[in-house]
């Protein structure tokens, strides 16, 4: 189960990103279940080689509370699942910074273009995604966990194909 909300963050507000990344995801079915796969690269840092991982995820429901699962793909399959993607591909860099005792992650968005950081926080439980106020650390934030147009199956949708 994936306990997730998300915020609209000026990206003048956030604090230094660590541990950055790019990515490049696309969806194969954009339902009520979501299949999403997504290829991250981590570049070379303090010594440590490139990496490059695969990824296959499936998202069932909507809102804050979501049943994932999630598994590692060769390259093959990817390239192979390419193919019949129903999306465009988004392209967009993620980082990672601590906010009120918890880690989150920003995505920065490439193809498409979105101005603000898109900001998520996976919570242990659904008592701790309620109680927590993105507003308190940072006052200009917008919470986009429930609006359409910032699931990523749809901003995959407005991409090129």
């Amino acid at each position: 189960m994936e306990i997730e909300r998300k915020w609209l963050v000026a990206h003048q507000e956030l604090p230094m990103l660590e541990r950055v990344s790019t990515l490049e995801q696309f969806y194969t079915e954009c339902g009520d279940k979501e299949v999403r796969y997504r290829h991250v690269m981590v570049p070379a840092q303090n010594g440590t080689p490139e990496e490059s991982c695969y990824y296959r995820t499936e998202k069932v429901g909507s809102g804050m509370v979501r049943q994932e699962v999630e598994r590692k793909v060769s390259h093959d399959e990817y390239e192979a699942m390419y193919e019949k993607a129903i999306s465009g591909t988004i392209y967009k860099v993620r980082g990672y910074f601590q906010v009120g005792g918890y880690e989150a992650s920003c995505d920065r968005y490439i193809t498409p273009r979105i101005e603000e950081g898109v900001v998520e926080i996976e919570f242990p439980d659904v008592h701790s995604a309620n109680n927590f106020s993105m507003t308190e650390y940072y006052p200009m934030a917008i919470e986009v966990t429930n609006v359409p147009e910032y699931k990523n199956k749809n901003i995959a949708k407005r991409c090129p194909q």
